[in-house]
């Protein structure tokens, strides 16, 4: 058995805007200077904080302070332990994630698991640590322990989600609330549309 938690705090929207156009017009400068040429990769900093500052500025995202911690629990055993740990650890590197182990701060992050216990300073004590990290809103909401997908409709035909879960498509399900029944199918040559339309022709039909 495990515990997935992720905890975060949205920034102020200012004091990152401000801080996304130092960054991006300190990088811009250095990119047209002849240490673009030492450090290529200053270019593409640069295009991203660019991106990011619009982004910031018209509200369509925010930068957020995140910490990622799974809990996991096992028998009293230090072998156990280890393997545990371990398959965990391989687990999330094999999917490009790299985690730390807390040595001597497992109560801390336990605590975390809790309901409303970072708000209670908590989080500054992560923080303090170095396992808060930062990234885009749209990005940190990927992470967040979600296991299941809509199963949309309660019969129909039968696809795989984007997790590998049991899904039925049924457009003319009222519980979709559909306000027209078109569709258009686009793909190309042997891409699998003729697969698709025609099982749900199908099992519109089988239906009644």
């Amino acid at each position: 058995p495990f515990i997935l938690t992720l905890t975060l705090v949205v920034e102020d929207q200012v004091k990152t805007h401000s801080e996304a156009n130092l960054k991006y017009m300190d990088l811009e400068k250095k990119s047209k200077t002849s240490y673009a040429k030492w450090f290529p990769s200053v270019e593409k900093e640069a295009k991203e904080w660019g991106e990011l500052r619009q982004r910031l500025g018209s509200g369509q995202s925010s930068v957020v302070s995140y910490f990622l911690n799974i809990t996991a629990f096992c028998k009293d055993n230090n072998e156990t332990a280890l393997e545990v740990e371990q398959d965990i650890l391989n687990s999330f590197r094999k999917n490009g994630f790299e985690l730390i182990s807390p040595r001597f701060n497992h109560m801390r992050n336990f605590l975390t698991c809790l309901p409303f216990m970072a708000g209670k300073g908590l989080f500054k004590q992560l923080k303090e640590a170095g396992v808060v990290q930062r990234a885009e809103s749209f990005n940190v909401a990927n992470l967040m322990p979600l296991v299941a997908d809509n199963p949309l409709t309660p019969a129909g035909l039968l696809a795989p989600t984007y997790r590998n879960q049991l899904a039925f498509i049924d457009i003319f399900f009222r519980g979709m609330n559909n306000t027209n029944y078109n569709m258009a199918v686009c793909g190309t040559s042997g891409a699998g549309k003729t697969g698709l339309i025609q099982p749900l022709i199908r099992s519109v039909l089988d239906s009644g």
